[in-house]
């Protein structure tokens, strides 16, 4: 593989071929759905849910993000429940976690990612929401995939 996808906040890939989504994430989280024979999936990458952002129309809201990666799974044909996800992000830093604000952003996300994931009926392989450290970097390969985690420090 020597293609990797840096997937920034905001942003929505889904692609057919094996290739390595990189996301750098805080209080942002990154779905990632993953077809284990095709080797196809994508990545998102949403800032706030409908909740804090309502008249939001692009990829940085969860909602339209989800859409996007349902509707491309849907172009593929195959179901949703032959896909497994991945999910990442919503970091908790001290720094800031004492910020009202802040905290129910992130709980939001929390919730909005579970929520998605339950109602899309695919298999959790992956999950890092949530926790007490300065940032995540994640990367995903498609062609086996394994996920890589750094936990900013």
């Amino acid at each position: 593989m020597d293609k990797t996808i840096c997937v920034g906040p905001g942003q929505c890939w889904f692609v057919d071929r094996p290739v390595r989504f990189m996301s750098v994430l805080g209080s942002c989280v990154s779905i990632v759905l993953w077809h284990p024979k095709q080797h196809c999936g994508g990545m998102c990458h949403y800032m706030y849910t409908g909740n804090i952002a309502s008249e939001k129309s692009d990829y940085s809201l969860a909602e339209n993000a989800t859409a996007y990666l349902t509707r491309q799974v849907a172009r593929r044909g195959w179901p949703m429940s032959e896909y497994y996800a991945g999910v990442f992000g919503a970091i908790k830093p001290e720094s800031v976690c004492q910020r009202p604000l802040y905290s129910q952003l992130v709980d939001d996300n929390i919730s909005y990612a579970k929520g998605f994931i339950r109602q899309a009926g695919v298999k959790l392989k992956y999950h890092h929401l949530g926790e007490a450290i300065p940032y995540l970097k994640v990367s995903f390969d498609l062609a086996s995939g394994r996920a890589k985690i750094n936990l900013g420090q």
